[in-house]
């Protein structure tokens, strides 16, 4: 029994070695017919490289300059953005000019209306000074007369009809030259109210150009803009 089962066992052996020897040789076949498989590769290298983020920031200075306007008004242009550098006397955003332009050309006129007082009055004056010339003129003619009329009739020449007519031509006389007189005075008072008519002209003139001046709104100082709050359309007031 011994010597058949260690018979058996050899050949056994032997048939697994032949068959093993056979699968290992379909294999090789096998793998030498498959083509092999193709694999990308890529070479790591090191580099630096440059990240750009955007984040959303409010612009805030040392010292920061609320601008307004010295009138009242609506925004009709904005000049500038925010973030954006400026100069001293930069515009940075215009009012509605409208009323202003309309207030500077009422000024205007009335400058031009008052301008013509002058020159009425002015005329009216020399007018009342030649009449109080002539006035006083008739006024020394009527004393001579009448100083003469005087004369005679203290020497009985001429009737005492007569010296007093001459009397009472010169009183006419210095009341026309009063009269005259009175009207120079109110000459010049007219003149001189509308001396003060111009004069308040003028100013009105430089207030409404200084207030349509100031609807355009520049930069008090060198500086870059923060946040601008208002914008096309807005009212704006001091």
């Amino acid at each position: 029994m011994t010597d058949d089962a260690n018979t058996y066992q050899k050949i056994t052996h032997a048939n697994n070695y032949r068959y093993n020897s056979s699968q290992k040789h379909n294999n090789s076949s096998q793998q030498q017919q498959a083509p092999a498989p193709e694999i990308a590769t890529i070479t790591v290298s090191t580099s630096n490289s440059n990240l750009q983020r955007s984040y959303p920031a409010q612009i805030k200075g040392k010292a920061d300059i609320d601008i307004r306007p010295q009138v009242t008004g609506f925004i009709t242009k904005v000049h500038v953005d925010e973030g954006q550098k400026v100069r001293k006397g930069q515009a940075l955003f215009t009012l509605d000019q409208v009323q202003f332009k309309a207030d500077v050309d009422q000024a205007q006129a009335a400058v031009s209306s008052a301008k013509g007082a002058i020159s009425q009055t002015q005329a009216a004056v020399d007018q009342a000074q030649a009449a109080v010339n002539v006035a006083e003129t008739a006024v020394a003619t009527a004393q001579l007369t009448a100083n003469n009329k005087k004369t005679l009739y203290d020497k009985n020449i001429i009737s005492k009809y007569e010296w007093e007519l001459a009397e009472n031509t010169l009183s006419q006389a210095k009341a026309n030259l009063n009269q005259a007189k009175a009207g120079l005075n109110q000459a010049k008072a007219a003149h001189s109210q509308a001396k003060a008519g111009l004069a308040q002209a003028e100013a009105s003139l430089v207030s409404a150009k200084k207030n349509l001046s100031y609807t355009v709104v520049t930069a008090p100082s060198n500086g870059v803009i923060g946040s601008i709050p208002n914008r096309v359309g807005a009212l704006a007031s001091p």
